[in-house]
């Protein structure tokens, strides 16, 4: 594949452990449990939109994608999983998004801000259009867009398990013998998409360890001499792992939000700093001891001077020349500002 080169989405244990959010004193939990949050968020709301499961996977990729780049503390998780659903969308090809993608952008708002209002709050509320929330939310989604582009150097390709997993159910025999084998090994790999798997290990050994962990649930016999796994080039270290993972995952209780966005007030502007013209130095300076005891005069009241004097020569008639500008006097230069 041509882009396998710049494919580096895939980090290790150590990298996943030194990401931004941790960095900027997010502890593990806390970071996993936004991690889950906002890809319920991305699934729940691209149900209701009636998004493709691409769409939607995609944005969950995303998503995880874009906090192995930034933090958590420097931008909020709701507003990132409206822009990798959106994302999501126009990479999958969603039809309404070439269509009405103004349309479409409402929708993604205000479904995903439903639904954050349903889950936090007694009493829901409706995100209004002519409202300054909704202005900010879709000015943020623009904004967190272009971040997002610019983090992954406009490389968003994503390549997700499901297609594999369907292909190996057939090679074992796994499509036909026993269908809900092949459902629950779906629905595991569509939960796997709320962890961090998709970050450490390929397609390929997701797919197999999702198909190990539902015949394992289901307490269905799969071939072991030799073991199926070996055949698709996935070893049992990287397989045993995506189970552990996805076992952790169920026993986890819903994920709620935790405010860790940090809201940055704007900075007051600095007082602008006026730098004398070129030369100015050299006209006219602040006096020194000497001129201020010969009692020198400021320049602005003796320039007011000569232009009433001018004025009065002119209204008497004595002199027909229309009155100078007022010049500079020397050791009267304007003060600078510094």
């Amino acid at each position: 594949m041509p882009l396998s080169i710049l494919d580096n989405f895939y980090l290790s244990d150590e990298e996943l452990e030194n990401s931004p959010s941790r960095q900027h004193g997010i502890d593990r939990e806390t970071e996993t449990t936004l991690r889950v949050y906002g890809c319920d968020l991305i699934q729940e709301a691209g149900i209701l939109l009636q998004f493709p499961q691409a769409a939607m996977a995609t944005g969950q990729v995303l998503f995880h994608r874009f906090y192995c780049k930034r933090s958590m503390k420097d931008f909020n998780v709701k507003k990132v999983a409206a822009t990798a659903l959106w994302l999501g969308a126009k990479l999958e090809e969603v039809p309404e998004v070439s269509q009405h993608p103004e349309k479409l952008v409402r929708k993604v708002l205000v479904t995903v801000d439903r639904i954050c209002s349903r889950r936090e709050d007694a009493k829901p509320s409706l995100l209004e259009l002519s409202s300054k929330a909704y202005a900010s939310f879709r000015e943020a989604l623009v904004r967190y867009e272009r971040e997002m582009l610019k983090a992954f150097g406009f490389i968003t390709h994503v390549h997700h398990p499901h297609k594999q997993m369907l292909n190996y159910c057939q090679v074992i025999r796994a499509d036909t013998a026993h269908h809900a084998l092949m459902q629950e090994a779906w629905s595991i790999v569509n939960d796997s998409l709320r962890t961090t798997l998709c970050l450490r290990f390929r397609p390929h050994v997701i797919a197999c360890g999702a198909i190990f962990y539902a015949a394992r649930r289901l307490h269905v016999a799969l071939p072991e001499e030799p073991p199926w796994w070996r055949v698709f080039g996935v070893e049992e270290a990287g397989m045993f792992e995506v189970v552990r993972v996805m076992h952790e995952l169920y026993q986890r209780p819903r994920a709620e939000h935790i405010p860790v966005f940090r809201h940055i007030l704007p900075s007051k502007p600095p007082t602008p700093v006026l730098s004398p013209a070129p030369g100015a130095e050299k006209r006219g300076g602040p006096l020194d001891g000497a001129s201020a005891e010969r009692g020198a005069v400021p320049a602005a009241p003796v320039a007011a001077a000569a232009l009433a004097a001018g004025l009065g020569g002119a209204e008497g008639g004595g002199g027909g020349s229309a009155p100078r500008a007022p010049t500079s006097i020397g050791g009267g230069g304007a003060p600078r500002l510094t």
